[in-house]
C-alpha cells in the first residue's frame, strides 16, 4: 500500500481533522509516523519522494479484518479473474457531468486511463477536490473552472491545451488561487509569446510553497526565454526537469533555488551556455541531455566569485564547487568537444589567490554517453571518489583512457558466455559486480583474481571460501573490503559471507 492512498482512506472516513497549525494531510502523516514508530506497518519502500510504500503488521491485518468483520467485506485478488478485475473506467472516453454532482468528493484519479480524454467542463463545482490525478491519461487538457477549487493539494499534470479546444480549456492563470498544491507538478506543451508569459505570472508559482517537483515541458520555441522567467518556482523546490525548452538561455530565478536536489536539463536544443550551477549548495543529482552545449567550461562551477572575495590576511579561503553532488549523467552533448578543468590540482592552495578549491567531494556515480567529440576528462573529476564509472559511445574518451589509466581488474578462466560489468574508479577499484551461472560457480572461484599490470598498487589476496550461493557477487572496496556473497533471501536476514580480501591502496 502507499502512504498517500492510506492518508487519503482516512480522510474519506472523517478520521482527520485540520488543525490551527496543519491541514488533514499533515496530521495524517504525522498519525502514520506514529503508527511506524509502534510497528503498525513493515517492508518500507521508497521509490520517490512522493512514493511510500509498505505493508501491514500480519498481527495488526488479522486483528483489523476481526474487528470489522460485520462492516467491511474483504475480497482476494488472487481468486478473481482477468475480467472482472477490469474497470469500466478505462474505456471511457470521458467522464459524465453528473460526476460533477458529488459535492463531497475529495479524491479523483485516472492515471493510466489511455482512452479517457476529456475531464467534465463542470469539474469546478466539486468545491471540495483534494486530489486530482491524471498522469498516464488521455487527458488533453484541464477544463475551466479548476480555479474555483481552492482545497486542491494534488495536481499531478496541467497540460496546455493545443489540439483545438482552446474555448473549454483552462489556461496558467487559473492556477493563482491554487496555493495549496504540493508535492509533484508537471506543466506540459508550454509554448512561448508574450501573452502566454502574461498567463504565467499571473498562475504565480512562486506561492505555491508546498511543491517539492516540477517539471516544465515546452515546445521548443525560441521565445519560451519569455514564459521561462515567468513561471519562476517556489524557492523550497527541491526537483526541477526542464524539457524541449527552445531559449538561448536558462532564467535567471535558477540559481535562487538553494534547496534544489535534482536537476534535469533534457532536450534543449539551443542552450549553448549553462549557469554556475556549482553554486547551489543542496544539488545531489545533475542530468544534462541532448543539449547544444559545445563545452563544459569552469563557469559552470561558479567559483570565480568566490575563489576572489577578499579575506583577512593571512587567511585561505576553501572554495567549494558542486558541495553535495552524487550523481552526475551526461547523454547525447554531441557538439561538447571540451570539458576544462581549473589549471591546479583540486584541494592545493594557491600563493596567488590564497585559496583550496574542492569541486564535487562527494561524487561517486558518473555516466558518459553518446559524447563522440568529448576529448578529456577534467582534472576534478579525475580525483573525485568515484564508485560507478560507466563511459559508452565515446571514442576519444575511450582512446585516452585505456587500459593504462582505468585500472580494470581481471578475472582469469572466466567462460565466455559469463557476463561481466565492471565499474572502476580511476586509479583506485571502488566497486565491480559479476554475474554468472550456477554451474560456473566453481571455476569462478578456482581460478581466482589477477591484478592488472595497469593498476600495480592492486593486490591479490588468497580467497577463503565460507558460504557460496551462486546468484552473484556484489561488494565495496576502499583500501580493504571483504569480498562477500549474499542472495536476495540472504540481505533480507541481514547475513553477509565473506570470501576474502581484495587490497588497493
Amino acid at each position: 500500500m502507499r502512504k498517500y492512498e492510506l492518508v487519503k482512506m482516512w480522510i474519506a472516513q472523517g478520521y482527520l481533522k485540520e488543525t490551527s497549525g496543519a491541514d488533514m494531510e499533515a496530521v495524517g502523516e504525522q498519525y502514520f509516523q506514529v503508527l511506524a514508530a509502534r510497528s503498525f506497518f513493515q517492508d518500507f519502500k521508497t521509490y520517490d519522494q512522493e512514493d511510500m510504500r509498505f505493508k501491514m503488521h500480519d498481527i495488526v491485518h488479522d486483528f483489523a479484518q476481526y474487528m470489522t468483520k460485520n462492516e467491511c467485506l474483504t475480497v482476494n485478488v488472487n481468486n478473481l479473474r482477468g475480467a472482472t478485475m477490469e474497470t469500466s473506467i478505462e474505456r471511457f472516453e470521458s467522464l459524465p457531468e453528473t460526476l460533477c454532482d458529488l459535492c463531497n468528493l475529495q479524491s479523483l484519479d485516472v492515471t493510466w486511463c489511455d482512452s479517457l480524454k476529456e475531464l467534465p467542463n463542470a469539474i469546478g463545482k466539486l468545491i471540495k477536490l483534494r486530489h486530482l490525478w491524471i498522469y498516464g491519461s488521455g487527458v488533453a487538457f484541464i477544463p475551466k473552472g479548476i480555479e474555483r477549487i481552492t482545497c486542491l493539494r494534488t495536481l499531478d499534470v496541467f497540460t496546455m491545451c493545443g489540439g483545438g479546444n482552446e474555448s473549454k480549456a483552462a489556461n496558467l492563470r487559473e492556477l493563482k488561487n491554487l496555493n495549496h498544491i504540493g508535492g509533484s507538478l508537471k506543466i506540459w506543451n508550454l509554448r512561448g509569446g508574450v501573452e502566454d508569459a502574461s498567463d504565467a505570472a499571473e498562475a504565480q508559482l512562486k506561492n505555491k510553497k508546498r511543491l517539492r517537483c516540477l517539471l516544465l515541458a515546452f515546445d521548443y520555441s525560441r521565445q519560451n526565454d519569455i514564459l521561462i522567467e515567468a513561471l519562476r518556482p517556489p524557492s523550497d523546490l527541491e526537483n526541477l526537469t526542464i524539457s524541449r525548452y527552445g531559449g538561448l538561455h536558462l532564467p535567471n530565478w535558477m540559481m535562487t533555488l538553494t534547496r534544489l536536489q535534482e536537476l534535469k536539463l533534457c532536450y534543449c536544443a539551443n542552450l549553448e551556455v549553462l549557469p554556475p550551477l556549482g553554486r547551489l549548495p543542496n544539488l545531489e543529482g545533475l542530468v544534462l541531455r541532448s543539449l547544444k552545449v559545445r563545452r563544459l567550461d569552469a563557469g559552470i562551477l561558479g567559483i570565480e566569485k568566490d575563489e576572489n572575495a577578499s579575506i583577512n590576511e593571512g587567511e585561505i579561503a576553501r572554495v567549494t564547487a558542486f558541495p553535495k553532488l552524487k550523481e552526475l549523467e551526461i547523454w547525447y552533448l554531441e557538439e561538447a568537444e571540451e570539458w576544462d578543468g581549473i589549471g591546479r590540482r583540486v584541494g592545493e592552495e594557491d600563493a596567488n589567490t590564497t585559496s583550496i578549491i574542492s569541486i564535487m567531494p562527494q561524487l561517486r556515480d558518473l555516466i558518459i554517453e553518446n559524447c563522440p567529440l568529448l576529448r578529456a576528462l577534467p582534472d576534478y573529476v579525475l580525483a573525485a571518489p568515484l564508485r560507478e564509472l560507466d563511459i559508452s559511445r565515446c571514442p576519444i574518451l575511450t582512446n585516452r583512457y585505456g587500459e593504462e589509466e582505468m585500472a580494470v581488474i581481471y578475472l582469469s578462466h572466466i567462460l565466455h558466455y559469463f557476463a561481466i560489468a565492471i565499474l572502476v574508479q580511476i586509479k583506485r577499484i571502488i566497486w565491480i559486480q559479476i554475474s554468472f551461472g550456477l554451474e560456473d560457480t566453481e571455476e569462478l572461484l578456482q581460478s581466482g583474481f589477477r591484478y592488472s599490470p595497469a593498476c600495480p598498487q592492486l593486490y591479490q589476496a588468497s580467497v577463503n571460501v565460507l558460504y557460496w550461493s551462486g546468484y552473484g557477487l556484489d561488494f565495496d572496496m576502499e583500501y580493504m573490503y571483504p569480498v562477500a556473497v549474499s542472495t536476495e533471501k540472504e540481505e533480507e536476514e541481514g547475513d553477509k559471507y565473506v570470501l576474502g580480501y581484495l587490497v588497493a591502496q
